[in-house]
C-alpha cells in the first residue's frame, strides 16, 4: 500500500508540475508563441496577396503580348501578301515592258534587213545593167547610144524583177 500511496503523490505532483507549466506557458510563452504565430501569418498572407496580385499583373502582361504577337504576326502577313502581289505585278510589267522592247527591236531589225536589201537589190540591178552593156559594146564592137543602154537597163531590170519574183 506504501507504493500506491507513493504512487498518488507522484500522480499529484506530476499533475501540479504539469498545471504550472501550463500556468507559465499560457501567460508567459503563449501570448509571445501566439503573436508569432499572428505576425507570422499576416506576413504569409501579405506576401500571398502581392503574389496574386502580381501574378494577375503577369497574367495580363501576357496576354496583352500574346495580342501583341498576333497583330505583328497578322500585319507581318498582310505586308508580305501586299510584297508578293506588288513583286508579281511589278514582274509581269517588266516581262510585258521586255517583250514589247523585244517585239519594236525584231520590227527595226527586220526594217533593217529589207532596207539593206532594197539598196543590194538595187546595186546587183545597176552593176548587172553595166556588165550587159559593157558585154554589148564588146560583142557588138562599138559604143551604144544613150537610148539602147537605156532600154537595156530597163529589161535587165524587168528580167531581175521577174527572177527575184520567182
Amino acid at each position: 500500500m506504501a507504493e500506491s500511496v507513493q504512487h498518488a503523490d507522484l500522480i499529484i505532483w506530476n499533475l501540479v508540475a504539469f498545471f504550472l507549466m501550463l500556468f507559465i506557458m499560457k501567460f508567459v510563452v503563449w501570448p509571445k508563441l501566439y503573436i508569432f504565430i499572428v505576425k507570422r501569418q499576416k506576413k504569409i498572407s501579405d506576401l500571398l496577396r502581392i503574389y496574386n496580385k502580381q501574378n494577375e499583373e503577369v497574367a495580363k502582361l501576357v496576354e496583352r503580348m500574346k495580342n501583341e504577337n498576333e497583330e505583328a504576326i497578322k500585319r507581318r502577313n498582310i505586308f508580305l501578301s501586299e510584297a508578293k502581289i506588288e513583286s508579281k505585278k511589278l514582274r509581269d510589267e517588266m516581262i510585258q515592258k521586255a517583250y514589247l522592247e523585244s517585239n519594236v527591236i525584231v520590227e527595226q531589225a527586220k526594217i533593217e534587213i529589207q532596207n539593206e536589201k532594197r539598196k543590194a537589190t538595187l546595186e546587183v540591178r545597176k552593176n548587172t545593167s553595166k556588165i550587159v552593156s559593157k558585154a554589148l559594146e564588146v560583142i557588138l564592137g562599138n559604143t551604144i547610144d544613150e537610148e539602147l543602154d537605156r532600154k537595156i537597163l530597163e529589161e535587165t531590170e524587168k528580167a531581175v524583177r521577174i527572177i527575184d519574183q520567182e
